[in-house]
């Protein structure tokens, strides 16, 4: 007899130790412990948020009310008066930023103020000398001392 085996029977051998190979690896990945994540549970209550969960398991929290805050002006920000999660009130001052540039920008508004209210008094005062010229040279041309061209 001999021992040398057909391509047939040596396919059959393989595919039997690679199916017996492919059931352990099967069996060992289900039976594998898993690893165990340790979780605290509390009791759910309202509240305000203290704490921001960066997890991508952790659920999605969303205001009712949304608001968007955005400055009038460009500044440097001095202060800051309320933090993340803070309950505010309409009108509540958030931040204080720096106004220096605001207010040099008030001083030169004033001094151009200033600068153009003595400039109206000097119009008027101007004004009000011609009109009393013109009625004086009206008066003197209505007697026949100023003639009209001169008028």
């Amino acid at each position: 007899m001999s021992t040398e085996l057909t391509l047939g029977q040596l396919w059959f051998r393989h595919s039997i130790k690679i199916a017996l190979v492919s059931v352990i690896a099967l069996i060992l990945f289900l039976s594998w412990p898993e690893k165990v994540i340790e979780v605290r549970t509390v009791a759910v209550g309202k509240g305000p948020v203290e704490e921001i969960v960066g997890s991508l398991q952790a659920g999605e929290v969303r205001s009712l009310h949304k608001a968007a805050l955005r400055a009038s002006t460009i500044g440097r920000v001095e202060q800051v008066l309320v933090v993340r999660g803070d309950r505010v009130e309409e009108g509540q001052v958030l931040l204080e930023m720096d106004n220096l540039g605001l207010r040099a920008r008030l001083r030169l508004a004033k001094a151009n103020l200033t600068v153009g209210l003595s400039s109206q008094r000097s119009t008027k005062l101007r004004r009000d000398a011609a009109r009393r010229a013109l009625d004086r040279s009206t008066k003197l041309a209505a007697k026949g001392v100023l003639s009209n061209q001169a008028l």
